[in-house]
């Protein structure tokens, strides 16, 4: 049953995860990013960050009522992947003004796309199947 909900649990994490990065950016970290000039950096982190975590809640809600569906599943790794990959080297760059790899972070905004591309695929998929079935 965790093979199903993992979306859910990961979802729920990363945006508990967004609240505390919120809280530090607010206060902890307000020094070090108005010295380093990455605010907006950090910002443009913490905004995608907040909204794919709700995206990985909004996908594990979905496989609760679909939960075969690999489109679904899937997205949900991309969606995981983009988050680490876009956000976290946001992250790091803001912070220590340091980028981890350079390419990692087109490389997260490709899997957020992909992530949700596949989403509405599986969507329209399942749209389809149901015509078809008598």
């Amino acid at each position: 049953m965790i093979k199903f909900r993992w979306p859910l649990i990961v979802g729920g994490f990363s945006a508990a995860f967004a609240v505390a990065m919120n809280a530090l950016g607010a206060h902890a970290f307000v020094g070090l990013l108005n010295a380093n000039g990455k605010t907006a950096l950090f910002n443009t982190a913490l905004h995608m960050h907040e909204m794919h975590a709700i995206g990985l809640l909004i996908v594990g809600l979905a496989l609760l009522y679909r939960p075969n569906s690999r489109s679904w599943h899937f997205a949900a790794l991309l969606l995981l992947a983009g988050q680490l990959l876009f956000c976290g080297n946001l992250y790091v760059l803001s912070l220590y003004n340091i980028s981890l790899i350079s390419a990692l972070t087109p490389i997260g905004g490709f899997c957020l796309i992909a992530g949700w591309s596949l989403f509405s695929l599986g969507a329209l998929l399942k749209m389809t199947s149901e015509r078809k079935s008598p």
